[in-house]
């Protein structure tokens, strides 16, 4: 529906003979349904659920209207108040008297009337400038102050434009529009002197309002001198306004502080303590806009000014956000039989102090109202002895000082005679020996009363007949003379009916292959049985439960259901428990249960104990479940802070929970953990120990890979291997070093290393000189034993002679062999170990090269992954434990072109008598980039094995076919071909596969007619993996 009128534009507010002229507009929709579930019947194998709809016939407004504020510099001649209701006759809504004030729609059909909530419609304007001049301002220079323009009478407020001299005044930190409209200085400036005039229009935008602005007088600002410092602490020129909105609309706070330099603003929430900001400041932080404010923004605001001469001076505002209640609970349409009873419950919650009414068709209920009684605070409602005439539409308003909120629902009271809508069934199949359940369900209100009647005698509840409080009939025992018509008759105020249906005798389900109880090994597989008969009109199913719940056979890989029986794959612990079988068709049901056992290894043990003794654990702990196998034994592990992976420490091969542990590593952290075994293997291991700590002891071993060498002339450099933390046995670790001449009978000059280094070095020694060295560890608990004595030589000198006549070969694609003569490593004191090669592309520079080391003291090398085609620049240098010499003369060595690239195709391989394969290829061309054709290879394996193990056969370019003659007959043998070339082997055809044994149609005779080579014996193939044959071309 949309209210409408015509304002009025020449008053602030509407005559009082002015009338608001309301149109209802119904829209045509489908009706409202909400939909009541009943708790459900559950006789057996028979589920009856009964459902309610509610079809709502009243009227329902779906879109309330809102608080509206018109522009009166509006064009626009018509005023919309929106209220869309749902109906089914059309109907108008009352006028008022008054276009400005409070509205509410009132929708009315057959059914009833309802209002909506309250809407405000109020004015906005801006008056026009009286013509009396305003007063000149003067101004004191270095200060904060603000000057006005004088607005005129205006709601609800003004957007203003400030001009000096016909210029905007651009707004900053120095200068501030407020949101009242006057002009602030933080400082006053000799600048901000000028002939001063604003432009103001309505702070609201309507649609069709033409944007008008009202110029005030003109007025003059000056500025005078005075003992003003040119620069102060911050002083509030604006505070931050104590503001009161309404939920959902926009909240301004501002301030605006004076000073210089002129002071930089922020904002902080004061309380709620800590709680943010909801919306970021704006205007240079001299506006914080809350949008769609909410109860929880409310508190209170402070706004902080700081310049350089002072911090943090505030101004604080509190913004209170007021809203209607909220409901917590509202009225439900409702469907009740005649002289029923109803209570209704509307609950609403709020800061501020809530009263509820009740309205019957938009009348007040007040507590004069028969059957319709009030309590807690006139939040629930009860109505006794219902009556047609109570049928109406009902709302709950709660309201508090901001305004309120409703609740609406439509009362239909039902007085229907006995009906069947749906018959008693006809032909009902029962099981004999089974249950049966007859339903009746008539309508009718007030809901009847249900007798039933096979022919003409009456059935009365008792024995294998019972009538249940829904009025169904439940017949137990079902036997053949249980056969026939039966009748249910339904009775209320209005009148009596009745329907008739019949029950025919079927066969019932029978399981004759029972589960059986089991024990079934963790891991393994099983089957568990189950077969049913039953009447062949009906469908048979087997449904599985597990501890009364059924299996989800389809989604666990554990169960796999093959007619009845059900298959266990993989079982495990958590499968044990009972099974049920459950054999039904749509008319009666067997069960039978059998309980599996399963068997597997024990539990974790729990409350694992350890008490320390020296260096000895006693452990004691606490048995698991032994899942039907009982324990033989137990495995005791253990890990310590130097190893933190669990390792076997004992196996103890009875039934004790006691064990000892001997011989711990001093110094060290350890916890224990407990697996229990059985037949049926080792079981989870517990929960880790306590930690416990062994008390420290000297080392137990000594130092090992003790050597040395190397460093500066006249060292004598000596490494180890520091003990491991195991090790160690104590805190504080250090090193002892041993050491004299070889030979020497010299004692032992000894040198104690704390820096925890693994090296010591004794300068001043002979050059590459042998000393024998021995080491012990020791820590703050004492020393370990020594180590045994190694030869370690002193300072080596590098060599002092570079490689001579190197020499460069290629070899493929991808390698060249290096070869040059020997250093006379007799014009040096060390020992050559080797030859360091240094090589890199040409155009580019060494230090870019790769390094290669020999394998010990060679004069040949091999330089592999190599690029193609591609030379290289060398250099060689002999090694010692000294260093590297000098490095040779620099050569170049180049890498052959690319092996053949293209792979030749066997275009036949022809199977003969003689288990002799004839091959045929395509020839193959090589190009510019690769080394020139030699020949092919042709590779063949037997099945079984693979190609690394493949004879190969040589044959020069020119040559495409070959035959292999002699072969194991009734073997399968792979074939492939490649050419190849100084640069290599090339690309390999694709795989032939050939049977020796099953000459193929067409096959070549044994006199090929054609020039190539043939293998003899395949056993001489054995004998040589590659053989060149010599043909005659």
């Amino acid at each position: 529906m949309t209210p409408s009128f015509t304002p009025d534009r020449q008053n602030h507010h509407p005559p009082e003979s002015h009338r608001l002229c309301l149109s209802v507009e119904y829209i045509t929709v489908p009706p409202l349904i909400s939909k009541m579930n009943l708790s459900p019947l559950i006789l057996l194998a028979t589920f009856l659920s009964t459902s309610l709809a509610f079809v709502r016939t009243g009227p329902h407004i779906v879109r309330e209207p809102v608080d509206t504020l018109y522009d009166q510099g509006s064009n626009i001649q018509t005023l919309s108040l929106f209220c869309e209701a749902e109906g089914e006759v059309n109907h108008q809504c009352p006028r008022k008297d008054a276009d400005e004030g409070t509205y509410q729609c009132v929708v009315s059909n057959a059914y009833g009337t309802i209002f909506s909530t309250e809407a405000e419609l109020k004015f906005a304007y801006v008056d026009q400038y009286p013509l009396t001049p305003l007063d000149p301002v003067s101004l004191q220079l270095n200060t904060g102050a603000c000057i006005s323009c004088s607005p005129p009478d205006h709601y609800p407020g003004l957007d203003v434009i400030w001009q000096k001299d016909n210029s905007g005044v651009t707004t900053d930190l120095r200068i501030r529009t407020t949101i009242d409209g006057r002009l602030c200085f933080a400082n006053v400036e000799t600048t901000d002197e000028g002939l001063y005039h604003c432009l103001v229009k309505s702070s609201v935008d309507s649609l069709g309002a033409a944007v008008v602005f009202k110029a005030s007088p003109r007025f003059q600002v000056t500025v005078q001198s005075g003992s003003a410092s040119a620069v102060s602490s911050p002083r509030v020129l604006v505070d931050v306004p104590d503001t009161t909105i309404k939920a959902g609309r926009d909240a301004t706070l501002e301030c605006f502080f004076s000073g210089s330099p002129h002071p930089t603003l922020q904002w902080r929430r004061k309380s709620p303590a800590d709680a943010p900001l909801p919306s970021t400041p704006s205007n240079e932080n001299q506006e914080l806009i809350i949008r769609n404010a909410q109860p929880e923004d409310s508190g209170e605001y402070e706004c902080l000014a700081s310049n350089d001469q002072e911090q943090n001076v505030k101004s604080t505002g509190t913004l209170t956000v007021v809203s209607a209640p909220s409901w917590l609970q509202e009225l439900e349409d409702t469907d009740i039989d005649i002289m029923s009873s109803l209570t209704w419950r509307c609950e609403a919650e709020s800061v501020y102090d809530i009263t509820y009414e009740w309205y019957r068709n938009a009348q007040l209920i007040n507590t004069g109202f028969d059957r319709i009684s009030f309590s807690d605070n006139f939040r629930t409602a009860t109505f006794t002895s219902l009556e047609e005439s109570d049928s109406a539409m009902y709302q709950c308003v709660a309201r508090n000082e901001h305004g309120s909120v409703v609740s609406t629902a439509q009362l239909k009271v039902n007085a229907i005679p006995p009906s069947f809508p749906v018959p008693v069934q006809s032909n009902q199949p029962a099981a004999r020996g089974g249950s049966v359940l007859i339903l009746c369900n008539p309508d009718g209100a007030p809901k009847p009363t249900i007798k039933w009647y096979r022919g003409s005698s009456r059935i009365n509840t008792g024995g294998r007949f019972n009538v249940t409080e829904e009025g169904h009939l439940y017949i137990t025992g079902v036997v053949d003379s249980d056969f026939g018509d039966y009748r249910c008759e339904a009775t209320n105020t209005f009148s009596t009916e009745s329907s008739t249906g019949s029950l025919v005798i079927k066969d019932g389900t029978n399981i004759i292959h029972p589960p059986a109880d089991a024990t079934i090994v963790i891991g393994h597989d099983d089957v568990i049985q189950c077969g049913a008969t039953a009447d062949e009109d009906f469908e048979l199913i087997y449904i599985w439960l597990f501890d009364g719940s059924q299996l989800n056979i389809d989604d666990n890989p554990h169960y796999r259901k093959e007619d009845g029986n059900l298959h266990l794959l993989s079982v495990n612990q958590d499968m044990q428990g009972e099974y049920t079988c459950r054999a039904e068709t749509s008319i009666d049901a067997d069960m039978v249960s059998a309980v599996i056992t399963v068997s597997g290894p024990p539990d974790p043990p729990t409350a694992v104990d350890v008490v320390l003794e020296e260096f000895l654990a006693e452990l004691s702990w606490i048995p698991g479940d032994e899942h039907n196998s009982p324990t033989t034994g137990y495995v005791i592990e253990s890990k310590t802070n130097h190893r933190p992976n669990w390792m076997e420490e004992r196996t103890v091969n009875s039934i004790s929970t006691t064990v000892t542990i001997s011989e711990l590593s001093p110094w060290s952290t350890y916890q224990f953990r407990v697996s229990a075994m059985s037949a049926r293997g080792v079981g989870e291991p517990s929960a880790p120990s306590a930690e416990v700590v062994t008390e420290p002891a000297e080392p137990s071993v000594s130092p090992t890979d003790i050597s040395g060498g190397g460093g500066n002339q006249g060292d004598l450099r000596i490494t180890w291997q520091p003990l491991e933390g195991a090790d160690q046995n104590g805190p504080g670790i250090y090193y002892i070093v041993h050491w004299k001449q070889e030979s020497s009978t010299n004692q032992f000059a000894t040198a104690e290393v704390r820096t925890g280094e693994n090296i010591h070095i004794v300068s001043n020694m002979p050059v590459y000189t042998p000393y024998e060295v021995k080491l012990q560890a020791g820590n703050e608990a004492g020393t370990g034993p020594i180590s045994p004595i190694a030869i370690v030589y002193s300072y080596q000198e590098a060599p002092t002679d570079a490689p001579t006549m190197v020499n460069s070969k290629s070899y493929s694609e991808t390698e060249l062999v290096l070869e040059w003569d020997p250093v006379d490593d007799s014009n040096f004191q060390g020992v050559l170990t080797g030859y360091r090669i240094y090589y890199w592309p040409q155009g580019t520079s060494q230090e870019e090269a790769d390094t290669v080391e020999t394998d010990g003291v060679v004069t040949t090398a091999m330089l592999e992954d190599l690029e193609a085609a591609t030379s290289y620049s060398i250099v060689i240098e002999a090694l010692s434990g000294g260093g590297e010499g000098p490095a040779s003369i620099e050569i170049t060595g180049t890498t052959k072109k690319m092996a053949p690239l293209t792979a030749p195709q066997i275009e036949k391989a022809v199977v003969q008598k003689d288990n002799s394969v004839k091959l045929t290829w395509n020839s193959i061309t090589t190009g510019s980039t690769e080394e020139s054709l030699i020949g092919y290879k042709i590779l063949f394996w037997k099945h079984g094995t693979f190609m690394d193990s493949a004879l190969n056969v040589t044959v020069p370019k020119g040559v495409t076919s070959f035959k292999l003659e002699k072969l194991d007959p009734k073997t399968t043998y792979y074939v492939k071909v490649r050419a190849y070339s100084s640069g290599g082997d090339g690309a390999l055809s694709d795989q032939q596969v050939v049977e020796t044994g099953k000459p193929t149609t067409g096959s070549l005779s044994d006199d090929d007619n054609g020039n190539g080579c043939t293998i003899k014996s395949f056993t001489s193939l054995i004998a040589s993996l590659i053989l060149i044959c010599i043909f005659v071309l």
